[in-house]
């Protein structure tokens, strides 16, 4: 069945994303039935995968929003979620995600609906890992999910430059920025093409 054929090309590359404790029903055997396992959500007519939640998945200890906790940034290879033509939720908060890896395949997920992104960061010099935000350069390749309605990105360190970047998500409804570095006053042309929006979290920033 194409369910089963989606999540388990998926789930041979978990080894590569997630603490090896975690998700344990998450196994690639022709029995397992992989609409039944956790964090995962079938259409139930199409029986493709239509919700998928990697909140926390490497298992980071975190207190609220406790950034220095984090030692080791992940890097995100944006290509394994190409075999979920139907996904249109999806949970990536709480990783350290520090950006896409370049050249290794793109987004496709021209339906996906809901993307939570929050506690992202990027690497910054050669000598180690500092916590810092996703730079509104990387955030670009997301403007081709032109189906996006739900888009949280809580919890990062963008500032107002952030606004632009989102120009192009015309179907946007919910916009999640809460816990940010957003500053001085937003006018309405900052947020004119997002004719859609109906829901805007900007608490916790620096007005």
């Amino acid at each position: 069945m194409k369910k089963t054929k989606e999540i388990k090309e998926f789930v041979r590359s978990r080894r590569n994303i997630t603490n090896h404790h975690l998700l344990p029903s998450w196994v690639d055997e022709p029995k397992s039935e992989c609409c039944e396992w956790e964090r995962v959500t079938c259409n139930s007519t199409t029986g493709h995968v239509t919700q998928l939640s990697l909140h926390n998945i490497r298992g980071l200890q975190l207190d609220s929003y406790n950034y220095s906790l984090i030692d080791v940034v992940w890097f995100l290879n944006v290509s394994l979620f190409e075999s979920f033509p139907e996904l249109k939720s999806l949970n990536l908060s709480l990783n350290g995600i520090g950006g896409w890896i370049e050249n290794e395949g793109s987004i496709s997920l021209l339906r996906l609906k809901k993307l939570e992104r929050t506690f992202g960061f990027r690497r910054l010099g050669d000598v180690g890992f500092k916590i810092q935000s996703l730079t509104v350069q990387e955030f670009k390749s997301l403007s081709k999910l032109s189906k996006l309605k739900h888009l949280d990105l809580g919890g990062n360190q963008f500032d107002k430059e952030i606004l632009r970047s989102l120009g192009a998500l015309l179907a946007l409804t919910s916009l999640k920025l809460d816990y940010n570095f957003i500053e001085s006053t937003l006018y309405d042309q900052d947020l004119a093409s997002l004719r859609s929006l109906e829901v805007l979290n900007l608490a916790n920033n620096h007005f």
